[in-house]
C-alpha cells in the first residue's frame, strides 16, 4: 500500500519526531550528518530552511558516469516487512544545473546493495513539503532505511530538511506511543511510554546493528543497563500496544 502526497510549497511546518536521528541535519546550532550515512560525495549543508526549519539543510548532487546511485540514507531496523510507514520531508531543486528531481521514500539495503520503492519529490525551485506512505518491503535479510535521492544526470543537485517518520497503525491515523526516557548516574536507561503497556524493548546502534541487552520490567516502565556500551547515539524500540515507537539517546 502506498499513499503519494506533495503539498503546499511554503505553508506549513511539520513536527518534530523522535523514529529517526537528526531529521534536521544540525546538532547545538552546527550543521551535522549524525546517523545518515551516503553513498559518492560527502553531502555538504546550507543555511536556506524552509518554514519552521532550523540553521541548517542538507544537500545531496545528481549521480554522475563516476558514481551513482547518489543516496542519503538512514538505517530504520526496527521497521520490518509489512509495516506501514509515512515518510515526509522538506524539498527543493538546486538554483545550479538540470535534470535534478529530489525526492524521498523508503528502500531497503543489503551489502551495499539497495533496493528502492516508490518515491515522492518536487522539481520546484522553492521549498515543498512532501510525504509518501508506503509498505516496507524490506526481505529478512535486508536492513529498512528512509532514502533522499535526486536521481543521476550531468550537473544539478537537491536540498533537504526536516525528514520525519511516522508508523501509520491499522486505522490509517498515525498515533505513535510517546517515549519518555532519561539516563541514571548508574547508566541505566529508564523508559515508559505514558499510560501504553511496553510489550518488549529492542536496542540498535547508529548504523542499524541490534544489540543485546539486559532489560529490566518495572511496573509500566523499563529500564535497559547500558554500561559496557560505547559512546555514541543509540536507537531504542519500544513496542507498545499502539504500536513500534522510537527514541534516541547519546551514550556520553
Amino acid at each position: 500500500m502506498k499513499t503519494l502526497l506533495s503539498a503546499f510549497p511554503l505553508l506549513i511546518a511539520a513536527p518534530a519526531c523522535a523514529q529517526l536521528v537528526n531529521g534536521s541535519f544540525e546538532n547545538n546550532g552546527a550543521f551535522s550528518l549524525e546517523g545518515w550515512e551516503w553513498t559518492c560525495g560527502t553531502p555538504p549543508g546550507g543555511n536556506d530552511v524552509p518554514p519552521g526549519g532550523g540553521q541548517w539543510s542538507v544537500r545531496k548532487d545528481l549521480g554522475d558516469p563516476d558514481c551513482s546511485p547518489s543516496y542519503l540514507y538512514q538505517r530504520i531496523p526496527f521497521a520490518q516487512p509489512g509495516d506501514h510507514w509515512t515518510v515526509s520531508g522538506w524539498v527543493r531543486v538546486d538554483e545550479v544545473g538540470w535534470d535534478t528531481l529530489p525526492r524521498l521514500g523508503l528502500a531497503s539495503v543489503n551489502n551495499g546493495t539497495f533496493t528502492t520503492q516508490s518515491w515522492i519529490g518536487s522539481p520546484a525551485l522553492v521549498w515543498n513539503f512532501c510525504w509518501i506512505t508506503d509498505t516496507v518491503h524490506a526481505t529478512a535479510t535486508d536492513t529498512a532505511v528512509v532514502l533522499l535521492t535526486c536521481g543521476t544526470g550531468f550537473l544539478g543537485a537537491g536540498w533537504f530538511d526536516g525528514i520525519e517518520l511516522e508508523p501509520l497503525t491499522p486505522t490509517g491515523i498515525s498515533e505513535p506511543a510517546h517515549v519518555h526516557s532519561y539516563l541514571d548516574e548508574e547508566e541505566v536507561l529508564h523508559l515508559s511510554a505514558g499510560d501504553r503497556p511496553i510489550r518488549g524493548v529492542r536496542l540498535f546502534d547508529a548504523a542499524g546493528r541490534a544489540l543485546d541487552r539486559d532489560v529490566q520490567n518495572g511496573p509500566g516502565s523499563m529500564a535497559l543497563v547500558t554500561n559496557g556500551l560505547k559512546s555514541g547515539v543509540y536507537l531504542v524500540q519500544l513496542i507498545t500496544d499502539a504500536g513500534p515507537a522510537t527514541t534516541r539517546f547519546v551514550k556520553p
